[in-house]
């Protein structure tokens, strides 16, 4: 199943700078992880804005709030899921 996942990351005032490129440093290596699983699809950043879209393919949700609880960043996230479905002209033949 394809989720589109649209992440923002709100992180308090509290955290050291330290602390935060830690995070992010952990938060790249499980992506990474997640990307070679082919469970993370694509991710594109979102300009101006800790946020992002990314594309999730797994077998279904439970999978994907396992993929999304395993990013270091998790609680500070404000996530929006939409599971996908083909849309009816991929499968028309004859299309240029």
């Amino acid at each position: 199943m394809l989720f589109h996942c649209q992440i923002h990351i709100n992180l308090s005032d509290n955290i050291s700078a330290e602390a935060t490129d830690n995070l992010y440093s952990k938060e790249f290596q499980q992506g990474t992880r997640l990307m070679e699983s082919g469970k993370l699809v694509s991710i594109w950043r979102i300009s101006g804005k800790r946020a992002n879209i990314s594309l999730y393919d797994v077998r279904d949700r439970v999978e994907l709030d396992e993929c999304l609880r395993s990013l270091p960043l998790y609680t500070f996230m404000e996530i929006v899921i939409t599971e996908l479905e083909t849309h009816p002209l991929t499968h028309r033949s004859g299309l240029p």
